[in-house]
């Protein structure tokens, strides 16, 4: 079962990167069969994620466009990459201050100790805070 989970995410993982890949690729990655890359589909797709299957010699898989925002998977360089543009997201756009130290506390949350600690003079402190919030009320003015 734990097998069939983690090739799962890594499947999910894979075609929420955006490109079309063909059922062959996907198996070599994943190193199972086609027979049960099909089977691993099906069984996102009875999950609500919206896979989509590109028919010809072209053809393969690709995650459409949902109602839900999958589970992300972040090797450590890229939850760095976000942690960094959720802290400057609120001096670039007007609003985001809430809602970014949000996602960045929620980032921060799920992250293994070591990236937690790199990433721990980018979370928002109470002066960091104020300052944003001074920001975006001015911006109103």
């Amino acid at each position: 079962m734990a097998n069939t989970s983690h090739r799962a995410l890594r499947l999910l993982s894979l075609l929420g990167s955006g490109r079309q890949w063909p059922l062959r690729e996907l198996a070599t990655r994943l190193g199972a069969s086609e027979r049960t890359v099909r089977r691993d589909i099906e069984t996102l797709r009875r999950l609500d994620y919206p896979i989509t299957t590109i028919h010809g010699p072209d053809g393969g898989y690709r995650l459409g466009a949902g109602h839900t925002l999958p589970p992300l998977l972040f090797d450590h360089d890229q939850a760095l990459a976000v942690a960094v543009a959720l802290q400057t997201a609120p001096s670039t756009m007007f609003g985001l201050g809430d809602d970014a130290a949000r996602a960045l506390a929620t980032l921060h949350q799920v992250m293994p100790p070591a990236l937690q600690a790199s990433i721990g003079p980018l979370l928002p402190t109470p002066e960091r805070t104020s300052v944003v919030l001074i920001n975006d009320r001015m911006r109103e003015f």
